[in-house]
């Protein structure tokens, strides 16, 4: 069954800028799509096993597919820089497999985590369309994008291995 709300929030249109950012992650992960969807949707869980993750604190739970389920993340990776912004679960459909978020914060925008079952594997698909309204990050966007970029992608891949590694036990 598939549930929605709606964000809290409705952010204004403004025009695209450099601290605006896609990003857009597949992995795929050697285990049923049921065990990948269980250790993702534990967002109590999540930073025991994905390094950059270093908090994560539930502020509302959700319901019993986590739509509503309210979070304050605190993220770092190698750059002396750690992101602290709220997530919003918008929809939940475990039965298709998709998560929805609403970020604000330092990180505003949306997300999207989509599961499909592979042969002997699961993919996963991330999608976050964001804008890093973190000051730092705002005024270095127009010079160190890419670096920003890259350090993402390491998050990224630091959950991934760690995900592929926690399932293998």
């Amino acid at each position: 069954m598939s549930r929605s709300a709606s964000p809290g929030r409705v952010a204004s249109p403004r025009r695209p800028g450099a601290s605006d950012y896609r990003f857009v992650t597949r992995w795929s992960v050697p285990a049923p799509a049921g065990r990948v969807w269980r250790e993702l949707t534990d967002p109590v869980a999540v930073p025991t096993w994905w390094p950059g993750f270093e908090r994560v604190d539930v502020v509302r739970p959700g319901d019993e597919t986590g739509l509503g389920t309210v979070c304050d993340c605190r993220v770092r990776s190698t750059l002396p820089m750690t992101l602290r912004f709220r997530l919003e679960v918008v929809r939940a459909d475990p039965a298709h497999r998709v998560l929805e978020s609403v970020a604000s914060g330092e990180l505003e925008g949306r997300g999207r985590m989509t599961l499909t079952a592979a042969a002997g594997a699961t993919d996963v698909e991330w999608l976050w369309e964001v804008h890093a309204a973190k000051r730092a990050i705002r005024l270095l966007s127009p010079v160190l994008k890419p670096v920003f970029e890259r350090n993402h992608d390491r998050v990224m891949t630091w959950g991934r291995d760690a995900l592929v590694a926690r399932l293998a036990d």
